[in-house]
Order: C-alpha cells, then structure tokens, then sequence
C-alpha cells in the first residue's frame, strides 16, 4: 500500500460523536510505517456531505480508520470512492439506519445537552459508552467530557442531524472492495456484537474482532487489542496492494 515513489500511503483517522484525536491515541501512539493524519468531522448534517468533504481534501489512496460515527462516514468513503479507499477498519459502526422511533427522543436529547456539554457526557455518554472496564478508572469520563467541551455543540448538532438521516447501508455492504477490519468492544451498546458480525459478514473481505471487557470506546479501554488487529489489518492491505499489482 505504497504510492508510486514507494513512500508508505496515509493512515486517515475518522473519530466519533464529540470525540476528537485523543481517541485514537492510546493505540497510535506508537511508530507506525506510515503517515497518520486525523480529520475531524466535518460540520456537514448528511453523511453523504461528509463523505464527500472528508474525501475532497483526503489523500489520493489511502487506508481509513473510522470510530462510531467516523466508521460510518469511512463506510459511505469506501462506497463512494472504492479507487482510493485501499484500507478499512470500523471500530464501532454499524450499517443500519437509525429506527423511526428513535428520532424524536435523540434530538430532544441532543437539544437538551446543549446547556452543558460535559454534564451530558459524564451523565449520559461515559456510562453508555462503557464496557466493564472503564469504571475502574476515573479518567476515562473526564476524556469525554473533555473532548464534548472541545468539539462543542455546533458539532453536536450536526454530527446528530447526520447520524439521525443516515440511510440502511447492508444491501451494499457486498460493494465494499476495500480490505476490511470490524473491531468493536464484545459490551458495545450502540454498535452492538450483532451489528458487527452483520457488518463482518457482508463485506467481502473483511475480519472480525470482538474484544472481551470493552463498550464503545474500545480504543481506550482496550487500546493493545485495537493496535495488534490494526497491525495485522494493514498487513492485509499491504499484500493485496502486492498481488494486484497496486502502484508502489
């Protein structure tokens, strides 16, 4: 997965909701063969929109790690633009949209944590964001917090607006060509055990790791794990670059 002066192709990071580069980095913190470069999500309210942004100012191939949120964006890239997208890990997504009867309650609730963003992280994002374990340590609700504050509630408002009007993406999980990781905590709440096995087994080339203990964030309750599956991810990426005769 090297461009054509042989020079390794980037490692684009796609956070989640409220969440910026600090997500990621307890598990790239690291060398790694290759550059990293992390983009946030842009103020975009469709995921069509976002797409589009994030690859208007991406690199011509690239590999792309994409968390909750961003996985779903990296997912619509990988659709979108299959000629570029030569890597894929969604930590957390899922493909299906969000039901009916949900949207009324999440946009009260997202109006609602406007008034104060690290309240509604420490109330209502770090317990549904976490496995067995997080609570054990009490930096972990201060991170979100933290990182709502920072990303702030025009962010919250669009990423939920983008979020809520996704489309159901499983009947095109088929068309996805890029080498593919699903990695997710085995007590995600939100993109849950089912969901990443339903993502693992429509993508054509793709793995599945469930890791034991961890919820949503399993980039920072379980950031060794994460690392060892991107590790051997792009190693897979790498080898079909070689076989397809990919330039290098």
């Amino acid at each position: 997965m090297h461009g054509p002066r042989g020079r390794p192709e980037a490692l684009l990071l796609l956070p989640g909701t409220l969440c910026d580069e600090r997500v990621f980095a307890p598990v790239l913190g690291s060398p790694w063969d290759r550059p990293k470069l992390f983009m946030s999500l842009p103020s975009a309210t469709s995921m069509d929109d976002m797409a589009r942004s994030v690859l208007g100012v991406a690199p011509a191939r690239f590999a792309v790690v994409g968390l909750s949120l961003g996985g779903i964006v990296a997912l619509h890239m990988a659709l979108r633009a299959p000629e570029r997208v030569v890597g894929l890990a969604l930590i957390g997504a899922n493909a299906r949209a969000v039901p009916d009867d949900l949207h009324d309650s999440r946009r009260s609730e997202a109006a609602a944590a406007r008034a104060d963003l690290a309240a509604y992280a420490r109330s209502t994002l770090a317990p549904l964001y976490a496995g067995t374990i997080a609570p054990s340590d009490p930096s972990f609700a201060d991170l979100i917090a933290d990182m709502a504050v920072a990303m702030g509630a025009d962010a919250l408002d669009a990423q939920s607006a983008a979020a809520l009007g996704r489309p159901d993406l499983r009947q095109r999980l088929q068309d996805v060509a890029a080498v593919t990781a699903v990695i997710a905590g085995e007590e995600d709440r939100l993109g849950t055990p089912e969901m990443q096995r339903e993502l693992a087994a429509g993508i054509p080339d793709a793995s599945l790791l469930l890791v034991g203990g961890a919820g949503h964030l399993v980039t920072v309750e379980a950031p060794a794990a994460v690392e060892t599956a991107l590790r051997t991810w792009l190693t897979r990426v790498d080898a079909k670059a070689i076989v397809t005769g990919s330039p290098r």
